[in-house]
Parts: C-alpha cells; sequence; structure tokens
C-alpha cells in the first residue's frame, strides 16, 4: 500500500510540475567577466540581461527563461572552463561577454549543438572561428564613423589625439575613426594606446602637450578613463578639449569621478528604445549603454527565433532563422546579416 502511495504522489508531482511549465524552462548559459581587470561593465550586462529575462518571464504563458551565470575571472582559460562545465549541464544557448573571451569559447563551439551569442566588442573575427555564433555589438566601423561625424560635423573639431585601449577589438574601432576622420578633413596629430589597468598618463600627456590638439577620441573603461581624464585636465593646455568616447567611458566609476572636471565628455553609444531607456533607469538606477543594451537583445533573440523558426524544437533550423532576419524587440530593432552579425545603429549624447 505504501508503495501505491509513494508512485501516486510521484505522480501528481509530477503532473504538477508538467502543468506548472516548470519542466519548460529554458537554461541560457553566461560566460563573463564579474571579477579581474574585465569586469568594470560587469554590472551593466548582468543588468541588461536580467532585465530581458525578467520581461519574456512576466508574458501570459510563453517560454519561461533562467540565467545561469560563469565568471570567468577575467581569464580566457578559465572562460573556457566555465563554457565546458555549462556544456555539461545541456545548456544550449550561450552567451559570452567581452572579445577575448568570446573568442576562447568560439572554437569550442564549432559546429556543436548550442547557439552561440556574444557582445563581443566591436571585433567580429570571432563569427569565423564557429558555425553557429551570432554577435550582438555595434561594429568597429560603426563606431569609428559616427564618432568621426560627430565631432568633425557636429562640434567642429578637426586636429585630434587618439587614445586606445590595447585589445584587438578597440584597435579596429580606433583605426576605423582615423580613416573616416581624415576622409572628412581632419588631422590625426597624436595617437597612443595604453593596456588594461593601466593608470598613469602623464607622459602620455606630456606628448600630447606638444601638439596642436582641441578633441580626444578615447576608448577604455573603468578607473583608466578616470585616471586619463584627471590627468588631461590637469595641463592647463587640455582645459577646453573634447572628449568623445566609446560606451565604455559611461561607466558609473567613470562619470561619478570626473563631476568636477569641466570638460566636455561625449558618448557614442547604442541607439535605444526609449521604452528600454526608461525601464532600465527607472530599475536600476543607471542609464543604460551598448554594453547592457546589447546583452539584454539576446535574450529576445532565442525567444524569437525559438517561436519561430520552421521546425521549434531544432537548433539548426533556429540558426538558419536569425540569419539575415529583422524584427523588433523591446529593446529596439534588431536586423542581422548572413553572416551572424547584428545591425546595431549608434549615436552620441553629452554625458557632462
Amino acid at each position: 500500500m505504501k508503495k501505491h502511495l509513494i508512485f501516486f504522489f510521484a505522480a501528481v508531482m509530477a503532473l504538477f510540475v508538467s502543468c506548472t511549465g516548470k519542466n519548460d524552462v529554458v537554461k541560457i548559459g553566461v560566460v563573463g567577466p564579474m571579477t579581474g581587470a574585465g569586469a568594470a561593465t560587469a554590472e551593466y550586462w548582468m543588468n541588461g540581461l536580467n532585465l530581458a529575462v525578467e520581461q519574456l518571464n512576466a508574458r501570459e504563458g510563453g517560454t519561461k527563461y533562467e540565467l545561469v551565470f560563469e565568471d570567468c575571472r577575467s581569464d580566457a582559460k578559465e572562460a573556457v572552463s566555465c563554457y565546458k562545465r555549462l556544456e555539461l549541464q545541456g545548456i544550449q544557448y550561450m552567451i559570452a561577454v567581452g572579445g577575448q573571451f568570446a573568442m576562447a569559447i568560439a572554437p569550442l563551439t564549432k559546429e556543436q549543438d548550442v547557439l552561440y551569442f556574444t557582445t563581443s566588442d566591436y571585433n567580429d573575427a570571432v563569427l569565423n572561428a564557429t558555425d553557429c555564433a551570432f554577435r550582438a555589438y555595434p561594429s568597429a566601423n560603426t563606431l569609428g564613423k559616427t564618432a568621426a561625424e560627430y565631432l568633425y560635423n557636429e562640434l567642429g573639431r578637426k586636429k585630434v589625439a587618439t587614445v586606445i585601449i590595447n585589445t584587438v577589438p578597440n584597435l579596429l574601432a580606433g583605426k576605423a575613426f582615423v580613416a573616416h576622420f581624415e576622409e572628412l578633413g581632419g588631422t590625426i596629430a597624436f595617437s597612443d594606446t595604453y593596456d588594461i589597468g593601466q593608470f598613469d598618463f602623464k607622459d602620455m600627456v606630456a606628448k600630447m602637450s606638444q601638439k596642436d590638439i582641441d578633441c580626444v577620441f578615447y576608448i577604455g573603461f573603468g578607473q583608466s578613463a578616470n585616471s586619463f581624464t584627471t590627468q588631461l585636465y590637469a595641463n592647463p593646455k587640455f582645459q577646453d578639449v573634447v572628449i568623445l568616447g566609446d560606451v565604455n567611458l559611461s561607466t558609473k566609476d567613470y562619470l561619478t569621478s570626473v563631476e568636477n572636471i569641466p570638460l566636455d565628455v561625449y558618448v557614442a553609444d547604442t541607439k535605444l528604445s526609449e521604452e528600454f531607456e526608461q525601464l532600465y533607469a527607472e530599475k536600476f538606477n543607471s542609464a543604460s549603454n551598448s554594453v547592457a543594451s546589447c546583452a539584454s537583445i539576446i535574450p529576445f533573440i532565442i525567444d524569437e527565433a525559438r517561436n519561430n523558426a520552421e521546425d521549434k524544437g531544432d537548433l539548426k533550423a533556429q540558426l538558419n532563422y536569425i540569419r539575415g532576419r529583422e524584427f523588433s524587440s523591446p529593446v529596439g530593432a534588431i536586423q542581422f546579416d548572413e553572416t551572424g552579425n547584428v545591425q546595431l545603429p549608434m549615436q552620441v549624447y553629452k554625458v557632462k
């Protein structure tokens, strides 16, 4: 009798789980730097992903999603280990945040039973390393062109210094900026790079002071951006220059730290829907940015593919559905080219 009762209750619980849809929760694995040198923007991409999944799960009916985060500790080798742990759990949707970590993982996904999404900075090379990847981030060319046109056409600046963090994706963005700025008729008066974690820019600023410069195009993040701007303003020659940076300039630490430095600072960022901007600001008491918005796009892409692919349960069908597809989302319009790059427009706005 006891065995029959156990079986009965087990059957009831199985039916309850089935009816409540708990077995239908789709897990999305996320690998990214939550600690270490690359963690300056972790808060933003985690917020973006959580907000997207929260919106999807709030719908009446529909698939429910769960995020499974793995901290790669800003180390590419650890990113590979994180991916393998998620793979062992049978997770078929994977997200990698950050260019070097996405590149480390990409070969592992080649022709595997997984859909792989990255926010790999401005570098689309990750798509060449695998057959199942999609990249949701503005291109290096888009950033370079947007920033160059704004400095030259909107602000009337003609003599620029470029200061670029020494990583492949960002160097590509710097190269694109230089090409577009010179094409418009501007002059590159000074160029230099720096390494992740560098805080001493005194020598660089001293060299810059020997040049005729009216603006700086800067790519970097966290306390390095704070240090560079502080040391730039400490030189009397640069107290009226304009700084135009990429989204990484808009980290919370940077904006807080430079409040009392009267430099004009502009940021090139992803163009989002007003509704998403407002929702993000209300929930996190902070402005969104490309890091947050590009991450938040991905769960909506997954949901769109699962609901509309010709064979909804087949990952290859979902992959084929996404390529070349254009659709809307609460974050904004999404359009993928045939190689797997999402086409995201950018805008420039003044942050102080």
